[in-house]
């Protein structure tokens, strides 16, 4: 092996051992506040669609595998079973649900961003009467190779008891 070589073989070497020790790339201060910015915008439209009734609407946002998180509910895996369980709820009668995001955080590295925020939502009860409830809810979103963000995993924590109409009316 000639000296020449083996030098751009080791020059190449240490430019390798450096790019992987620099760790993943972080994205400027705008290019961060333009992601939050559109998960922002991505939240909201998705509530559109969710207070709209719109149940494909609503589970486009969501990876192929996501994990969805809420009271009452066994741990639904996978966008087929978020389909499910939204469309029996959207299909209750009086059924409605709304939220806003609070606060959207995308990680240094761009790649991953969580949501959080308040929701309001209205069902019916086993008797029939309609049951309100509000609470707060997590989102755990990823940047997939194109640049568009999916949710990755959703849950939702209730603040507490659901009332219905009939205990509202009572002083």
């Amino acid at each position: 092996m000639s000296p020449r070589f083996v030098l751009s073989h080791a020059a190449t070497l240490c430019l390798l051992v450096l790019a992987a020790c620099a760790g993943p790339a972080r994205l400027s201060e705008r290019d961060v506040a333009v992601a939050e910015d559109e998960l922002r915008a991505h939240d909201m439209e998705w509530a559109a669609a969710s207070a709209a009734g719109d149940v494909e609407g609503m589970v486009a946002f969501y990876a192929d595998d996501v994990v969805f998180l809420a009271p009452g509910f066994p741990v639904l895996r996978g966008v087929e079973a978020v389909t499910a369980a939204m469309s029996d709820m959207h299909a209750a009668p009086g059924f409605s649900l709304t939220w806003e995001p609070g606060s959207v955080t995308v990680a240094p590295s761009g790649d991953m961003a969580w949501v959080y925020g308040t929701y309001e939502m209205a069902m019916p009860s086993e008797s029939g009467e309609l049951t309100h409830d509000h609470g707060k809810y997590m989102e755990v979103w990823e940047r997939e190779g194109a640049g568009k963000w999916r949710c990755v995993a959703d849950m939702i924590h209730s603040d507490g008891e659901g009332h219905t109409e009939a205990s509202e009316a009572k002083p």
